[in-house]
């Protein structure tokens, strides 16, 4: 890849990892804390610091002081402590033991901040050699001309995420959640703190002559931290947790490594099998000067590759529509001469199973690895690259098996198992020897597909403190499971559905053919939300699927494949035109997502969230249907790591104007990257069809929000409100019903008492004595009492769900009517 120089994090690092960087000529930052006086968590180190901090660098320095690989020792990672006095006063005494410990200076004392925004923080970064900033990019020139001494270098840098494999496109699309809960690898996947994709992470970086480089965050997927989900392990890494590179892995190969000695050439994606017709992003990264690339040996594209710091561009991404076969890759260097070549084919089922050991001998020491890459090919010996497949793996002989692994951030099988599915068309089998020499045999099943063996060989070793054995794997119970590997959509009609002909036909096709059964689910999506704006008609080979409204849309066709995700889909994509007007639903949660004009360019995030990097920004929503009743009451939520108080405003923008209706301050939890949710009472109702915009004075993700709608059943119907009124006497005036008399009916229609009713009061005044009504609410009726000097009655009822209520007036009566509860 071109890396070197590794940032150990947050901890003093293994003394092996030390030592293996001094054999590789790997040059490390020496990272000791992420902690000091102030807490992290409730019960971190920072409850030992004062005790134990001279004691720990003392121990930390003296051990590693003499490595040549150490080049940076590093006093604290993300420290809040530094944005006050005592930060400074605890970074100067961190920095006086490191120097005590090391005379020589044999290397330099750092920090990895990500407070250099604070003025006390950059006055730590006068008591030290080097200063790392994290994800903090935009500082550098400004504090490189007011703090020219300053040594500059990225400390963490990235937080782009990506998941082996998984590409959704449009590369447009900035979405960072989707129903599968990976993240996609065509360099459209990034956090809200961190570079917008690689090419920018690259570029900046190298643009800034000043700056020593960067420590990119991260090498490795870790287990912990799965942002942007809540599955089990991050997505940040260019390797997954298996050691597969991801596309990311090459594009960083590819501006990190000298083309005239290491020339190579990469496809993105690096899978090609998806529904034909369907436009996909593909780039072409490459260390050499020039690449072309080809499709069915079709001329695609070149693109001429700036390597040099002015170099913004890093590679071109083309739009194909998907046809079966092959796309193929040729670099060239400066002279024109073909230096690399790449390719990726279409494939069908699988039918063989492939075993790829990184070698072969092992010494039986117990401690030796073999990493056993495993993969399925089809007919034409073309890598699955989509395989879900499960393998079976036995060890026979003088060795065991230690740990599988797919590098799935979802799958929650344990390492230490017999048995896992492909991922992306990949497992990773890891062997070792039972601590005797011989042959190893490790074999590996799967249900429809031949059995493979693969011979390795554990030589004798001599172990002066003997050997250790490692438990080995349990026997994870027989499978016979057959997962889905794709579902393949194909378009019967057009993908532009209008007024004259708003349907059209999709069938659907599941491979492999013999997959096991699976709950299939239809849907459709708008802006990445699901809308009923698409009527879905499943049929037995596909789905019928017709436009309500006008917009763009996808139609969606998923199986959780037996996991708790989506964890397979395809989609198709529609237009629809001259249909209708789409109003939008506000009584029910509508994500952020659905706003017609957003103030800057923004980044989808969690359940249709938007993020707004910028203060002040906003989004505007047109034709919202607050209906004849309006609303009383809204909902929002928003999310902001580490501040509580975010103040918004909410203004009605129908036809061009702009009237605020109400400035709100908003409470959000602290828990990190969850969203907080705030109700809200309107002093004055919205009705009808109206453009409204929401401001933001903070950079926040914004939800999403919900109103509530004026239920005029609870909050009191006027009398002139009735649905019907007719009898021998009556006068229908704007506040009420005047002078009603015998065999009058008045009709409230349609009620929503959803939420239950224990009472109905009317409010009316009779010039009789007394005097009654009859209420009648399907076939039970109440009676009313009143005398003439009441204004209301009540009575006690046990009614929900939607109602018709007549008020029906007695012979005799004389009642003026003004309203119903």
């Amino acid at each position: 890849m071109g890396v070197n120089s590794i940032r150990t994090s947050h901890n003093m690092p293994a003394v092996e990892l030390v030592e293996l960087c001094d054999e590789m000529g790997i040059v490390i930052i020496d990272e000791a804390f992420d902690m000091w006086e102030y807490h992290k968590t409730e019960h971190d180190y920072a409850e030992f610091f004062k005790d134990w901090y001279r004691r720990d660098v003392e121990s930390w320095v003296k051990r590693d002081r003499n490595h040549p690989c150490v080049i940076m020792w590093s006093i604290g990672n993300e420290i809040g402590d530094t944005t006050n006095r005592r930060g400074f006063e605890v970074a100067s005494a961190l920095a006086a033991e490191v120097r005590l410990h090391d005379p020589r200076r044999n290397a330099a004392v750092t920090i990895g901040s990500n407070h250099m925004r604070s003025e006390w923080a950059q006055k730590c970064a006068h008591v030290i050699d080097t200063v790392g900033y994290n994800y903090a990019e935009k500082l550098y020139d400004d504090h490189h001309r007011r703090h020219p001494h300053y040594c500059i270098y990225g400390s963490e840098t990235s937080s782009t995420i990506q998941s082996r494999g998984i590409y959704h496109f449009p590369y447009e699309d900035k979405s960072v959640t989707h129903d599968d809960h990976q993240c996609s690898s065509i360099f459209n996947c990034t956090t809200s703190w961190a570079s917008p994709n690689t090419e920018y992470n690259i570029t900046r970086d190298r643009a800034a002559e000043y700056c020593a480089g960067q420590y990119i965050w991260t090498g490795f997927d870790y287990i912990g931290e799965p942002t942007p989900y809540d599955t089990k392990n991050s997505y940040f890494g260019q390797i997954d947790t298996a050691g597969f590179p991801k596309d990311s892995y090459y594009a960083y190969r590819a501006e990190w490594t000298d083309g005239k000695t290491a020339p190579m050439v990469h496809i993105t994606p690096s899978v090609w099998d998806f529904n034909e017709g369907e436009i996909i992003d593909v780039t072409v990264h490459t260390n050499a000067a020039k690449s072309e690339l080809y499709c069915n040996g079709e001329f695609v594209g070149s693109f001429e590759h700036d390597h040099s710091v002015t170099g913004m561009k890093i590679s071109e991404f083309y739009k194909i529509p998907y046809v079966k076969g092959t796309l193929s890759a040729v670099a060239y260097d400066e002279d024109g001469n073909v230096v690399a070549r790449d390719e990726v084919k279409s494939f069908g089922d699988p039918v063989k199973i492939v075993l790829e050991p990184e070698k072969t001998p092992l010494l039986a020491d117990g401690r030796d690895l073999i990493y056993v890459a495993i993969s399925t090919v089809d007919e034409n010996g073309v890598f699955v690259g989509n395989g879900r497949s499960r393998m079976n793996v036995t060890v026979g002989g003088a060795g065991r098996l230690v740990g599988l692994d797919n590098g799935d951030s979802t799958d929650y099988e344990p390492y230490k198992c017999t048995s896992r599915r492909l991922f992306s068309g990949r497992v990773m089998a890891i062997i070792a020897s039972d601590g005797t020499d011989g042959k190893i045999t490790v074999t590996v099943s799967s249900p429809s597909l031949p059995t493979e063996s693969v011979t390795l060989t554990a030589l004798p070793a001599e172990v002066e403190d003997g050997i250790e054995i490692i438990d080995k794997c349990e026997t994870s119970p027989e499978s016979t499971e057959i997962p889905l590997r794709k579902l393949e959509l194909k378009l019967i009609g057009s993908h532009t559905l209008t007024k004259d002909a708003p349907s059209a036909k999709i069938t659907l096709n599941r491979y492999p053919a013999n997959a096991d059964d699976c709950e299939i689910t239809w849907a459709a999506y708008s802006r990445g939300v699901a809308t009923d704006s698409i009527k879905i008609d499943v049929t037995e080979d596909g789905a019928t699927v017709t436009a309500l409204a006008d917009g763009e849309y996808k139609v969606r066709v998923s199986s959780k494949n037996g996991t708790p995700y989506s964890a397979i889909w395809s989609e198709i994509c529609f237009t629809a035109e001259d249909i209708g007007e789409l109003h939008l639903n506000p009584y029910k949660w509508t994500p952020a997502v659905l706003a017609d004009t957003v103030s800057e360019p923004n980044t989808k995030e969690a359940s249709g969230g938007y993020r707004f990097f910028e203060e002040n920004g906003y989004a505007i929503f047109k034709n919202v249907d607050f209906g004849k009743n309006g609303v009383t009451a809204f909902e929002i939520s928003l999310m902001r790591a580490h501040i509580n108080d975010l103040p918004f405003e909410l203004y009605d923008v129908t036809d061009g104007g702009e009237t605020l209706i109400g400035t709100f301050g908003f409470t959000a939890t602290s828990a990190w990257y969850v969203y907080s949710s705030n109700k809200y009472e309107l002093s004055a109702p919205l009705t009808g069809i109206r453009d409204i915009k929401l401001t933001f004075s903070r950079s926040l993700v914004f939800g999403g929000f919900k109103f509530y709608e004026n239920n005029p059943a609870y909050s009191g119907i006027n009398a002139a409100d009735c649905d019907t009124v007719y009898g021998d006497a009556f006068e229908k005036r704007a506040d009420g019903i005047y002078g009603i008399g015998n065999n009058v009916t008045v009709r409230f229609a349609n009620l929503d008492l959803s939420e239950g009713a224990s009472s109905v009061t009317v409010y009316a005044k009779t010039r009789n004595a007394h005097d009654a009504i009859r209420l009648t609410i399907g076939e039970t009726s109440y009676s009313l009492e009143f005398d003439r000097d009441a204004d209301s009655a009540t009575v006690p009822v046990a009614i929900d769900g939607k109602i018709n209520a007549d008020l029906v007036f007695l012979p005799g009566a004389n009642f003026d009517l003004f309203g119903i509860k």
